[in-house]
């Protein structure tokens, strides 16, 4: 790992370095590109000219896009049979590269290689002080890498779990690695449910609110939290009005997803209800009817059903309130 406290660390490979490269050649249908590394941020610095092969499909890149001559990006690479070849760093941002013109956060990702480079540089015993600075940092990549190093590292993170002045997805990693760490120390403590809290109630915008919804369902589901939390959660971010109108209907799908789950699923299904029977915005009356199915029909439920069928005259909605219907037809 590039980013633990002995830089760089070995991988299954060898030695992790993580490079800016650009693309010098590639085959007719771009899924094969050869590489030429123009700057070394963290590593063998004897690597800069060198080259390397990356191809679409191997590469652990999500973006399947061909490649395309002098494109640039980041990648991380190790020598292998005295060859180098791309290798994913657990503790980096993205899957082995992240190819600028298909990340639309690229600059915040280079952001995270110049603070590589300056830790990578950084004597060992100073390594731990500095990546606590970059955990306070303002750019959310910058300040996720700096915990999960430190964690890594098996520095302290308590110290971070109450600090207002560290941004949502640094306060995503903590929560993560004290979860790990500490468990139900940590995850039934009153700080974990006020941290929490203050995710769905405060102002986020749409990549913040994204890292929070998608925390919350991965702990449910690794158990950190039960889905009834998880659904109430949920249910504060759309209710929220200083989240993005999306973010805010995404948070109406999770509360059917996390809701549907629930032991007790009656506070779920109940204010999905009300959504559809109340909610001025038609969207969010779409949202929360799609997200009815998922929920066992007792007989009562099915009955508040064909009642809000016959309110209706939204014909999506209808569609998706029939459509929970028929699911209970087909289980029986």
């Amino acid at each position: 790992m590039v980013l633990t406290p002995s830089l760089p660390a070995p991988s299954e490979t060898g030695p992790i370095n993580l490079v800016l490269a650009v693309v010098v050649k590639t085959d007719e249908g771009g899924a094969k590109a050869e590489l030429k590394i123009t700057r070394v941020y963290a590593g063998d610095a004897g690597l800069a000219d060198a080259m390397f092969t990356d191809r679409l499909g191997r590469n652990l890149s999500v973006k399947a896009d061909g490649f395309k001559l002098g494109e640039e990006g980041l990648w991380s690479v190790a020598r292998s049979d005295e060859k180098l070849v791309v290798t994913r760093d657990p503790l980096l941002p993205f899957p082995g590269c992240a190819r600028k013109r298909l990340y639309p956060r690229y600059a915040e990702l280079t952001a995270v290689a110049e603070a590589v480079g300056s830790v990578a540089a950084t004597p060992k015993e100073r390594r731990p002080r500095l990546l606590t600075e970059y955990a306070l940092s303002r750019t959310p990549e910058v300040a996720a890498w700096a915990v999960i190093a430190l964690d890594a590292g098996g520095e302290p993170l308590d110290k971070f779990a109450a600090r207002l002045d560290v941004v949502t997805a640094g306060q995503v990693a903590v929560d993560e690695a004290l979860c790990r760490r500490r468990q139900e120390d940590w995850t039934e403590s009153k700080a974990r449910d006020g941290l929490l809290r203050s995710w769905v109630a405060g102002k986020a915008d749409s990549h913040d609110a994204g890292l929070i919804l998608g925390r919350i369902d991965l702990s449910a589901q690794k158990d950190e939290l039960t889905h009834e939390r998880a659904a109430d959660l949920s249910r504060a971010a759309a209710e929220n009005a200083r989240w993005p109108r999306e973010s805010r209907l995404e948070a109406v799908r999770r509360v059917g997803l996390s809701g549907a789950r629930a032991v007790n699923d009656d506070p779920a299904f109940d204010w999905l209800l009300l959504q559809v029977r109340t909610n001025p915005d038609v969207e969010f009356r779409r949202k929360a009817a799609g997200t009815l199915k998922r929920f066992t029909l007792t007989l009562s439920r099915l009955e508040a059903l064909t009642e809000l069928l016959k309110e209706r005259d939204d014909r999506e909605v209808i569609n998706l309130l029939q459509r929970a219907v028929q699911q209970k037809e087909k289980r029986e």
